[in-house]
């Protein structure tokens, strides 16, 4: 039962309610979630007639709550709307859009009431009356990174009150999304709800409802629809459950510079002693247009990987792990296919002392099962080995790979900092950042390094990085992962 119940509960003890309906609309949408249930309600006539959904629809309008990135690009706008629950609750929205320097920018004003309440004593005796609502002042602000990709983010405070019992929340919401424009697609994340009370209710603390949000929203070939899917998880509940232990499901997205995308799909789980992973891999290269040597228009190919492996891990002691993956790998220009048969081989050391661990890695043995042509090429065999600390007096694990192919090699850095409240925060360079110079001194210097941020739960983490490729632009990525 929610804090905002029991809260309640005390408060009216020695009283009579008049709008008993109401009390069991508060009941069930306690049961529901935790306290400050108003956050994660619709405020908007859209949002309501689709269920709430909309984290990646950019023609959504509680975007500033759901997903802050979708503001990007916004003009001058002024939205009202008001909404009437069930037992006479009504909210209110007032927001106003504008662009202000590059950036888009969303100051919106949110409102519940819950109505008026009869207050009487244990004689029935009439003792006057009392309100409950809730009150939410924020403002968002978006940036978009390249025409398909945007971030954003959402400041406010939030107060909700019963008569004259009042808690106060400062709030912030994180937000990310990708478009593929190919398949008229967008994919969105949104981390709501980070926050401080400044204010409790009463001595009881009541839990900020945080959540993490995935959505996908397209717009269908054949049909005037499109049509929004989204999933929610807060710490102890989530709108869909499965079962099982030591089960996780990971999905991601990468967007490359010149419209190159990847996707991944992993799923692992335990089996007799054993980690077992099943992984999809694929790499879409776009589409071309072919033409002869007079500049005959000829039609269009398309140019794409595709990679499906098992991976099986053992642990040999507390101290110590191998593993192995096998799988197949296609790859595909126009009508024109390549198809490799690929081993690769890992194993780990841990030092707990140190908390350190030291990996090993011989990548992608294999053989050709289908040339592209007659002309042979050369699998891309490597090896590499890597070091991975948690530092003792920063909340930063480190990590530092070498990796050697036949005639080229490569060194990365990248650590990851835990911050309060679930959040991380990832950097990282590599020495192909020589390679990526522009000449632009104030360019060169971001060149070849990566940032990424996200939150985790218990169960559920999501994430979005960009990473600077300098002369070949930038890549975007969004990923999601959930353990069962």
């Amino acid at each position: 039962m929610s804090g905002l119940l029991w809260m309640l509960i005390p408060y009216l003890s020695s009283k009579i309610m008049r709008k008993t309906l109401l009390i069991f609309f508060l009941i069930g949408s306690a049961w529901a979630q935790t306290s400050y249930q108003s956050l994660d309600i619709a405020y908007h006539v859209r949002s309501l007639g689709m269920s709430g959904s909309g984290v990646a629809d950019v023609l959504g309008a509680d975007v500033s709550s759901l997903n802050p990135a979708l503001l990007s690009g916004k003009e001058k706008t002024l939205i009202l709307s008001a909404v009437r629950y069930p037992a006479t609750v009504q909210s209110q929205l007032a927001e106003w859009r504008m662009a202000v320097k590059g950036l888009s920018v969303a100051a919106t004003f949110r409102s519940v009431n819950y109505g008026a309440f009869k207050e009487r004593d244990r004689d029935g005796n009439d003792m006057g009356s009392f309100s409950a609502g809730d009150a939410w002042l924020n403002v968002a602000v978006a940036k978009s990174l390249s025409s398909l990709a945007d971030v954003g983010v959402s400041v406010g405070m939030f107060q909700s009150s019963v008569g004259n019992v009042t808690a106060v929340l400062g709030l912030v919401s994180l937000g990310g999304r990708v478009s593929i424009p190919q398949l008229e697609t967008s994919l969105g994340v949104s981390i709501r709800n980070l926050g401080t009370t400044v204010k409790e209710y009463t001595s009881h603390i009541e839990v900020i409802p945080t959540s993490v949000a995935i959505g996908v929203t397209r717009k269908m070939e054949y049909l005037p629809l499109t049509l929004s899917a989204d999933a929610v998880w807060w710490e102890k509940r989530s709108l869909f459950r499965l079962g099982g232990k030591e089960k996780t499901l990971i999905l991601s997205a990468v967007r490359y510079p010149a419209t190159v995308q990847s996707q991944l799909a992993e799923w692992r789980m335990a089996v007799k002693g054993l980690s077992v992973a099943a992984t999809f891999r694929s790499v879409n290269y776009g589409a071309f247009k072919e033409r002869d040597r007079d500049g005959n228009d000829m039609g269009s190919f398309s140019a794409g990987d595709a990679w499906l492996n098992v991976a099986v891990a053992k642990s040999l002691s507390s101290l110590a792990d191998v593993g192995v993956s096998v799988g197949m790998f296609q790859s595909s220009v126009g009508n024109v296919t390549a198809v490799l048969g690929l081993v690769s081989l890992g194993g780990r050391v841990s030092i707990p002392q140190l908390e350190t661990s030291l990996g090993v890695s011989i990548r992608n043995l294999g053989t050709t099962v289908k040339e592209y042509t007659s002309h042979i090429e050369v699998i891309p065999t490597s090896v590499a080995i890597g070091v991975t600390r948690k530092m003792e007096y920063l909340p930063l694990t480190l990590s530092a790979d070498a990796v050697w192919w036949e005639k080229r090699s490569l060194f990365r850095l990248g650590g990851e900092f835990s911050l309060p409240r679930g959040l991380f925060l990832q950097l990282g360079t590599s020495s192909f950042r020589s390679d990526l110079q522009t000449g632009k001194l104030w360019r060169d210097i971001a060149s070849g390094f990566s940032l990424g941020f996200g939150y985790s739960l218990k169960r559920v983490s999501v994430g979005f990085a960009v990473a600077n490729s300098g002369v070949g632009g930038m890549s975007l990525g969004v990923g999601f992962s959930r353990r069962f």
